[in-house]
């Protein structure tokens, strides 16, 4: 990124932890650096998408190689940052090199729309695309076909609702919210957990039925049968007009078009 970094004071330290020694200082960012930081990373995107799936998978690759290829560097590093044993250290890097080189390898086969099975024609399930890519797509030999769209949804990420929800309903394409509550990080706010209380619901439980509501499927991660059972719970909990207000001041609908947000 080419943001400026402003040193300040207080910087952050990689200490080794066997010895002690300051391994190397980082400074602290101001918001204007961070700012900064995102407004060159906004920059360099359309770059980024507009390059083909294959390209962007040769450079996938290419990272994956290096990995490897700089090994023994990244093992020391990592064992000198965290403390790790060096042949951990290695095997580690040698599972990110293996992520990288997989999908790198097969992610443009990965994102390609998938033919579902119907009854009568064919589906496709698509994912990621904001409005101008479904239209795009409905252009296309047999885009028409597109069912659902799958996308990243949640109290705290509603910018689909100012132009992608609505584009979805009219055309009659479904919608499907992954991470529908934020990977867990919005279950902790006290707005959320008050909604709860006041309905004998968890967290979780009003954040999935809010996506509910708004007439989205959701896809909540289950990884024992309790969570099962709570995320199934969520399925008979009606939000009554009080408690979607309450949701609404604290996390507010968006005021204007967005891009659309990928985890």
């Amino acid at each position: 990124m080419d943001a400026h970094v402003t040193a300040h004071e207080s910087p952050i330290a990689t200490v080794n932890p066997y010895t002690g020694e300051r391994v190397r200082e980082f400074p602290v960012l101001s918001a204007e650096d961070v700012g900064r930081a995102i407004d060159a990373a906004h920059r360099g995107f359309p770059n980024w998408r507009a390059r083909s799936t294959a390209d962007r998978g040769a450079l996938v690759q290419r990272a994956g190689r290096l990995m490897r290829e700089r090994k023994e560097e990244l093992a020391h590093l990592l064992t000198l940052e965290v403390g790790k044993l060096i042949d951990s250290s290695r095997a580690e890097v040698d599972l990110a090199s293996d992520i990288l080189t997989y999908y790198g390898e097969h992610g443009p086969e990965l994102l390609e729309e998938q033919p579902l099975p119907v009854p009568e024609g064919t589906a496709l399930l698509v994912s990621n695309l904001d409005v101008a890519d479904m239209t795009e797509l409905t252009t296309l030999p047999g885009g028409d076909a597109a069912a659902v769209d799958q996308v990243l949804y949640n109290l705290s990420r509603r910018g689909i609702e100012w132009d992608l929800l609505p584009w979805c309903r009219e055309a009659e394409v479904a919608v499907m919210a992954y991470s529908p509550i934020e990977q867990g990080r919005i279950l902790e706010v006290e707005a959320l957990g008050a909604v709860a209380r006041a309905l004998g619901a968890t967290p979780a439980q009003v954040a999935l039925a809010w996506v509910l509501e708004q007439g989205v499927a959701a896809i909540p991660r289950s990884g024992s049968p309790d969570h099962v059972r709570e995320n199934r719970g969520a399925v008979d909990l009606h939000l009554p007009t009080e408690a979607l207000d309450a949701l609404d001041e604290a996390f507010p609908p968006p005021g204007g078009p967005t891009p659309l947000e990928m985890l």
